[in-house]
């Protein structure tokens, strides 16, 4: 009878400790990016909306983004212009020195 009052009270013990793992589910953290990461990302979207790896690991380093941020911004950014085919830009590249103006406006604009 003990042990079965005793397997009652561990199953019951999990059982709770299971359901507030489960109610203490929070989304994901969102990192919302900055004024200045928001301009140069959009100031290059506006010349060049598929620019290479090199450009976007060049981006990151800049304004500290991972790389699949930065795809994710351009995609979603893409997504939401939806660039007519004749628009599009495929993998053009945009020099370090422009990103580094554009950085360097955004940081006189927002400071």
């Amino acid at each position: 009878m003990a042990i079965i009052m005793r397997k009652q009270l561990y199953s019951e013990a999990i059982i709770g400790l299971l359901k507030l793992k489960k109610e203490d589910k929070r989304p994901p953290n969102r990192n919302k990016k900055t004024r200045v990461q928001n301009y140069v990302l959009r100031a290059i979207f506006n010349r060049v909306k598929y620019p290479t790896t090199d450009v976007k690991s060049d981006i990151g380093v800049l304004l500290n983004l991972s790389l699949k941020s930065i795809n994710v911004w351009f995609q979603n950014e893409r997504q939401t212009v939806k660039c007519d085919k004749s628009d599009r830009n495929r993998s053009a590249d945009i020099s370090s020195q422009t990103i580094l103006e554009l950085y360097y406006r955004a940081i006189e604009i927002y400071s």
